[in-house]
């Protein structure tokens, strides 16, 4: 009986760290979906700057080109 107690406190424990790192394999990939989402988010922001520094210079450009046109 007693043998039979602690084979199934090992089955529980083993069946509780088997949860145990299922959790922390679910953290770590929710961890990488976190810095996955991050650097897209990253890269949008900096495609979006550039295209806002793009127009800057197109306007610049144009600005000057007018400005030369009226000279």
């Amino acid at each position: 009986m007693k043998e039979r107690l602690f084979q199934l406190n090992k089955h529980e424990q083993a069946a509780k760290l088997k949860k145990r790192l299922l959790q922390l394999g679910k953290h770590e990939q929710a961890a990488k979906a976190m810095f996955q989402l991050n650097k897209h988010e990253q890269a949008v922001k900096l495609k979006k700057r550039l295209l806002q520094l793009g127009k800057h210079e197109q306007a610049a450009k144009l600005k000057e080109r007018l400005f030369q046109f009226n000279n």
